[in-house]
C-alpha cells in the first residue's frame, strides 16, 4: 500500500496499467487541489488551474480533466481551456482512453445544460435543441470517444430518459413517450452497452434491446453502477429487504445476478463502486474487493493475505477505482473522522491470494 499524498486526499482514478493515479488533495481542508501520481512523484495541479475540481483521468494516465468555471484538460504539463457552448461556462465529465476526446455539459444561450463533445480544440454541442424544458447532463464516453451517453430530464413532466450519440446518430434508448424515470450510470468501453436504472430495476441496453437485470431478495429494486469494457459484466446493488432497506452489492453476467455477500462491517448496506475492465474483479463499499477466487474481502485483508503491510497513516476505507485486471485499487479514507492520505493498493495478479509485490 502506498500513500499517494502527504496531505489528506482521495484518489479517484487509476490508469489501466495501474501505474498512474489521480484525484484530490484536501489542503488544509479547503480548497481541494487536483493531483497526479506516477512512480512515487505527486504533482499538485492547482498551480496550473486555480481552484479546480478534479473530474477524471484517461486510461493511459496521460490526460486529466478538471473544472474551474470552464472545463480544462491537462496533458503533458499543458492545460487547455475547453471553452463553452454559450457564454456561461462548461463542466467536463468524462474523457476517452487516450485523452483526445472530452465530454461534458455547458449551458446554452437560454441557460439549459447541453451535452458537448470536445476534440481537436473544437467543442460540439450534442444537446436537445427542440425542448427548452429539458437538459442533458452527466455525459459518459466510450474508450475511443465515438459514443457519448447522456441523461435527459424534462423538468415539466418529471420524466427522464437516456440519449446515446454515436458519430452524429442520436438514439433515445427508451423513446420520447417514456412515462417512467430512466437514467444511465455508465457505458461500456466499447460503447455498445449502456447500463443504469429504469423504474425500479437495473438495466442494460445493447443494439436496441433492453435487458432488465432483476433483483435480489424481496426488496424489489436494483441499480447498476458500472460495466466491464465489453459490456458482459454489470455491477451495482439491490435491495434485499423492503422493510429495512437493506441492500447488497451484485455482479451480473449471462443473465445471472449474483449476491456478493453481506457487508463486511456488519451493517446492512453494501454496493459496488466499480468493476475491472475484464469483469473479473469488483470493488465497493464498505471497503471490499471481490473476485471469484477470493469472494468478498476487505481491501486491507486482500493486501495482508498477500504479505503486504498497510501503513499506519492510511485507512483503506473508500475504494473508488480499479485498474484493468483488478490488481490495483485506489481510494481515500477517514480515520476517527479525519481524512487521511489518498492510497494505492496493489497485489500481483498471480499472487493475489498469497505472495507477491505490494505497494
Amino acid at each position: 500500500v502506498t500513500a499517494l499524498t502527504s496531505d489528506a486526499g482521495t484518489a479517484l482514478s487509476v490508469s489501466a496499467d495501474g501505474k498512474v493515479a489521480a484525484g484530490t488533495i484536501n489542503v488544509a481542508y479547503n480548497p481541494l487541489h487536483s493531483f497526479r501520481w506516477e512512480a512515487g512523484n505527486t504533482v499538485d495541479l492547482s498551480s496550473l488551474v486555480y481552484n479546480e475540481n478534479f473530474q477524471s483521468m484517461s486510461q493511459d494516465g496521460g490526460a486529466i480533466i478538471v473544472n474551474a468555471g470552464n472545463g480544462y484538460r491537462w496533458k503533458g504539463g499543458a492545460v487547455i481551456d475547453l471553452g463553452a457552448v454559450g457564454t456561461v461556462g462548461s463542466s467536463a465529465t468524462a474523457i476517452s482512453a487516450d485523452g483526445s476526446v472530452v465530454v461534458g455539459k455547458s449551458p446554452d444561450s437560454v441557460g439549459m445544460d447541453k451535452a458537448f463533445r470536445w476534440t481537436n480544440n473544437l467543442m460540439v454541442d450534442l444537446g436537445i435543441a427542440d425542448t427548452v424544458a429539458s437538459y442533458s447532463g452527466g455525459p459518459y464516453v466510450s474508450n475511443d470517444g465515438s459514443v457519448v451517453v447522456m441523461n435527459v430530464f424534462d423538468s415539466i413532466s418529471g420524466v427522464g430518459t437516456v440519449i446515446r450519440w454515436e458519430n452524429g446518430v442520436v438514439t433515445n434508448l427508451f423513446g420520447s413517450g417514456t412515462a417512467t424515470y430512466a437514467y444511465a450510470a455508465g457505458v461500456s468501453g466499447d460503447g455498445a452497452t449502456v447500463v443504469g436504472r429504469f423504474g425500479n430495476q437495473a438495466y442494460s441496453w445493447k443494439a436496441g434491446v433492453v435487458t432488465y437485470l432483476g433483483v435480489l431478495g424481496a426488496g424489489g429494486e436494483s441499480d447498476a453502477t458500472a460495466v466491464s469494457a465489453d459490456g458482459s459484466v454489470i455491477v451495482g446493488y439491490s435491495y434485499i429487504d423492503a422493510i429495512t432497506s437493506a441492500r447488497h452489492a451484485f455482479r451480473w453476467e449471462n443473465g445471472v445476478m449474483t449476491d456478493l455477500g453481506a457487508p463486511l462491517d456488519g451493517s446492512t448496506v453494501s454496493y459496488a463502486v466499480a468493476v475491472s475492465a475484464d469483469g473479473t474483479t469488483v470493488i465497493g463499499y464498505p471497503a471490499f474487493r471481490w473476485s471469484q477466487a477470493s469472494g468478498m474481502q476487505s481491501i486491507a485483508d486482500w493486501v495482508v493475505k498477500a504479505g503486504g503491510v498497510v501503513p499506519s497513516n492510511v485507512t483503506l476505507d473508500y475504494p473508488t477505482a480499479i485498474n484493468q485486471d483488478g490488481t490495483v485499487v485506489v481510494g481515500g479514507a477517514k480515520d476517527n473522522g479525519l481524512y487521511t492520505p489518498a492510497w494505492m493498493a496493489q497485489v500481483d495478479a498471480a499472487t493475489s491470494t498469497g505472495r507477491g509485490r505490494k505497494r
